[in-house]
């Protein structure tokens, strides 16, 4: 026989606007693959992410509304297989698709939700420009060919690296995308 250890699975969507139709979607989507959801609002946000994911419920004081704030959703001790399984869920129902998402792990435990909303944030802007450098390398080497001398070789290059950089930094990314946007438009 074979026993099974109960996991806590859990996922926690942090919803700040006052329309519950996106909620109540992704709260049907995820409950009905049995992952329970708690709704977070903005009284949440100085919490510790940890104490939200427990199964107390949480006490909070009267929601004050931010501007500005994406909703965000957070699964706990899910596997890869089961967040896979989570995000088709949503996807099928197109329910979450503006949410940033993240899993709950040791280290951002002890991150208030405000500061893991910032951090998503961060690396949603990053990974955006990461994207469209990428695609202007790529329009580059195609132009490169009818242009091989001059300043865009090396600013293709100068790109290049950045993209194969262990970890480039937003400033560098977008200051490489602005040189190649530039040297693009005076092609045109």
């Amino acid at each position: 026989m074979k026993s099974r250890i109960p996991v806590d699975e859990r996922a926690l969507y942090f919803h700040a606007g006052e329309d519950e139709g996106e909620f109540l979607a992704v709260q049907t989507a995820l409950e009905r693959i049995r992952i329970p959801v708690r709704r977070l609002d903005a009284a949440a946000l100085d919490e510790k992410l940890g104490v939200l994911a427990g199964s107390a419920p949480v006490q909070a004081g009267a929601p004050a509304q931010e501007p500005g704030l994406r909703d965000a959703l957070i699964f706990k001790s899910l596997t890869r297989a089961r967040l896979e399984e989570a995000l088709a869920a949503l996807n099928r129902v197109q329910a979450g698709r503006g949410a940033l998402k993240a899993v709950l792990t040791p280290t951002n435990q002890t991150w208030s939700l405000r500061s893991l909303l910032g951090e998503l944030e961060k690396e949603e802007a990053l990974m955006n420009c990461y994207q469209r450098l990428h695609t202007r390398v790529q329009e580059a080497d195609q132009r490169l060919g009818a242009q091989p001398a001059g300043t865009l070789p090396e600013a293709l290059e100068k790109a290049r690296k950045i993209l194969q950089s262990d970890s480039p930094s937003l400033p560098e990314l977008q200051e490489a995308e602005k040189e190649l946007d530039l040297l693009l438009e005076s092609l045109a």
